[in-house]
Formats: structure tokens, sequence, C-alpha cells
């Protein structure tokens, strides 16, 4: 699993939940994620899916240092959901959310990496950002969960 992430029943969401989760609340913060499921839950609301939940999750930090990168966990309800044409609304909110911590002072150096998980645990996908103005960058190198 990525940075010793593994799925436990608090962090594996029931189906119509979609879940943020923080790997160290130091680097991003439950309120910036709060801010963010919000927004979240208002544009999946809007795109016709008011049933999905979304929700914000963290685990108590290893350490005081921070990440060389800026991370972001987000478990879907299903894996299907990735070839929903709402996948494309959080993927938007989310990238717009990471370009924003660009422009905090001390965070404009560092790349944004956004994973995005089943709720099994499974990695579906990640993408990267080198900088607020870069393309994001999908990785190819994961499962999609295809046979």
């Amino acid at each position: 699993m990525v940075s010793g992430f593994q799925p436990s029943d608090a962090h594996v969401p029931s189906a119509g939940r979609l879940v943020l989760h923080t790997p160290n609340p130091l680097d991003l913060s439950i309120e910036d994620l709060n801010d963010l499921a919000k927004h979240l839950s208002d544009g999946v609301a809007n795109n016709g899916h008011p049933d999905i939940q979304v929700s914000v999750d963290s685990y108590e930090p290893l350490g005081v240092g921070n990440h060389f990168v800026d991370q972001l966990y987000v478990i879907l309800p299903h894996a299907e959901f990735m070839k929903d044409t709402i996948f494309a609304t959080v993927v938007a909110s989310v990238t717009g959310f990471m370009r924003n911590r660009f422009k905090r002072k001390h965070e404009n150096k560092r790349p944004r990496k956004v994973y995005f998980f089943a709720p099994d645990g499974r990695l579906l996908g990640v993408f990267v950002l080198e900088d607020e103005n870069a393309e994001v960058r999908w990785l190819d190198q994961v499962d999609h969960g295809e046979p």
C-alpha cells in the first residue's frame, strides 16, 4: 500500500460515501479538507448524485516531519466510480484544491500527489501536479480494477 495506508473499517466507505484522507494532518489539515469536502458535496449533488456523502478522515501523524510531496488519498464509493461522469467533477475539484496550495507560503515547491482508492484499499489511480501551472500527470502503474 501507499505510505503505509491500510484500509480499516473506519476508513472504508460504505456505499454512497467518498472519503478524503490525509496521511499527515500536519501537512494537509483536516480544516482544509473539510472545505474541500463541502465543495465536493455541492459538486456531486449538483451533478445528480445527492446520495453520495463526502467525509474527511486522517491518522495521527507518525513523527513530526513533513513529506516531500503533498499527498491526498481519495477513497471512492466503489471501483466503478472512476468510470462515472461524476468522477470528472471530483478530479476537477481536487485539482483546483491542490493547485491553490501552491500559493501558500512555504508550499510552492512541493509537488502534489493524489491517490484514488477502491473501498477495499486497491489503488485505482494516481495523479501528480509538479507546480501550480503544470498539467495533471496521471501515473499508469496502477490497477484500474480490470480483470
